[in-house]
């Protein structure tokens, strides 16, 4: 949890904001991922395979939340990226996730999407103000969404969170392009070797 103080028409207002994974719709770790070891569950959130995990960090950077982090060294190659994963293994057992579970006075939910949105919107009504849903709309829907009735800075979320176009970039052109120069200097290092082995059968056969 994310805890902050700010004054609020001169009183001082404590704000708590859970800080983990948003689970985005168009996430930049997922989009990043060389080995796919982070990937968009069938439910709709983002989980991942620590066991296809290189410790590369390119989540780390792609997050506009900075939510992923490396437990180990990236030198030593031994790291592994880690991250909440909507508690997969109760989730998928019909189960609510720990934190909703335990939450003391029942400020978390869960549920379906479309279910969580009209509850949040519902909430933004009763509060009126400068209250509003956060996660509705940002990158495409966000599977964690936020009843806020402060400034966004106060809660220190991003106003206009967007993935990086040089993640798009790496995705769609730098990635595909270099596992096609994997695959020419694979099939170049194939050729030789066949025209190699046929020029030393034809070299004894010629004795």
């Amino acid at each position: 949890m994310r805890f902050n103080e700010v004054e609020s028409d001169g009183d001082l207002a404590w704000l708590f904001t859970r800080r983990a994974c948003m689970h985005c719709t168009e996430a930049g770790c997922v989009k990043v991922c060389p080995t796919k070891a982070v990937f968009h569950h069938d439910l709709g959130f983002v989980a991942y395979d620590k066991d296809k995990c290189t410790g590369c960090g390119y989540c780390v950077e792609a997050c506009p939340f900075d939510v992923p982090r490396l437990d180990g060294s990236r030198l030593t190659g031994k790291a592994k990226m880690n991250k909440c994963i909507f508690c997969i293994d109760r989730v998928t057992s019909g189960l609510e996730p720990a934190c909703v579970k335990t939450c003391p006075p029942g400020a978390l939910d869960f549920g379906e999407r479309d279910a969580m949105v009209a509850k949040g919107q519902a909430r933004v009504a009763e509060l009126g103000g400068d209250a509003r849903l956060y996660g509705e709309e940002e990158l495409d829907g966000l599977h964690v969404l936020y009843v806020v009735n402060h400034s966004l800075k106060d809660h220190k979320l991003p106003v206009n969170p967007e993935v990086s176009p040089s993640v798009t970039l790496w995705q769609d052109i730098l990635q595909p392009v270099g596992y096609g120069v994997v695959g020419v200097v694979a099939g170049g290092l194939l050729l030789n070797y066949m025209v190699a082995r046929a020029r030393m059968v034809k070299a004894k056969e010629g004795k």
